[in-house]
């Protein structure tokens, strides 16, 4: 299986896309078609795309790693993705999702500077666009506003995926509950 690492610019199985100015409107409009952006004005969506870096993967490259500490967040722009968590033997894994264009993955590690939760392995081949903690901490640090506003969305975006696990244990629970 491929393997990548998001922090340098050589990526094992990961080809980033060089920007140009065609690929400046390229960007905007990725980012207008994804939902969790709609918030943002023609300004911002401008300015965000000034701090993503594309990047395309083959179908079997593993985007990350349940452990590593690499800090960045993929907008999933084209392909599938499958979320997998390491089973009890280590030899398994056990699929707990599947991600698809418009979605993001990597999102709590911009804020928590903790390794990552899952592996997460392209199924298709995919576009990304990538926000490395680096460039998240540039643009706090140069459009504070900006960077605000995307750590409002992260944190709706993550305050949503607890809900709905919450809901998922939930459900568990009353079952397994039942069976006793």
């Amino acid at each position: 299986m491929g393997r990548c690492k998001m922090n340098n610019i050589n990526k094992i199985g990961l080809e980033e896309v060089y920007k140009d100015v065609e690929d400046q409107d390229n960007y905007r409009k990725m980012i207008t078609g994804i939902h969790m952006f709609s918030e943002l004005n023609d300004d911002d969506i401008d300015d965000l795309s000034h701090y993503l870096t594309k990047y395309t993967a083959e179908s079997g490259i593993e985007v990350t790693k349940e452990g590593d500490t690499e800090g960045y967040m993929c907008i999933v722009v084209d392909g599938k993705l499958e979320v997998r968590k390491v089973a009890a033997t280590e030899d398994e894994y056990q699929r707990i999702a599947v991600v698809k264009a418009g979605r993001t993955i990597g999102e709590m590690t911009l804020l928590d500077d903790l390794p990552h939760s899952a592996t997460i392995v392209t199924v298709q081949d995919s576009v990304f666009l990538v926000l490395t903690k680096e460039m998240f901490n540039e643009m706090l640090e140069e459009n504070k506003t900006l960077g605000i506003k995307i750590m409002k969305i992260i944190a709706r975006l993550v305050s949503l995926r607890l809900r709905q696990t919450s809901g998922v244990l939930v459900d568990i629970l009353q079952t397994q509950n039942s069976i006793y």
